[in-house]
């Protein structure tokens, strides 16, 4: 599916951000302090102008988060939180 041609992906993504950045902000702070690696300041301001300035989101920033940073935020939670929780 080609990103730049499908409002419903790129809707999709931003939720997927959106969704994250939202989980990021209800970490605890002691958490937070524990894996410096993550970046969960920029993971939760991303996420709050996803919804607070929707109308002025770059898409080519949402996508190049998706295939560029979620990978990586991706692999290190796996390595960082038990598998039970997952």
């Amino acid at each position: 599916m080609d990103y730049d041609a499908s409002e419903t992906l790129q809707f999709a993504l931003a939720h997927v951000i959106q969704v994250i950045g939202e989980a990021a902000d209800h970490v605890s702070e002691e958490f937070k302090e524990a894996q410096p690696k993550i970046p969960w300041y920029e993971i939760i301001g991303m996420r709050h102008r996803i919804v607070h300035d929707y109308m002025n989101v770059d898409e080519d920033v949402v996508w190049s988060v998706v295939i560029n940073d979620l990978p990586s935020l991706i692999a290190i939670l796996k390595r960082t939180i038990p598998p039970d929780m997952l």
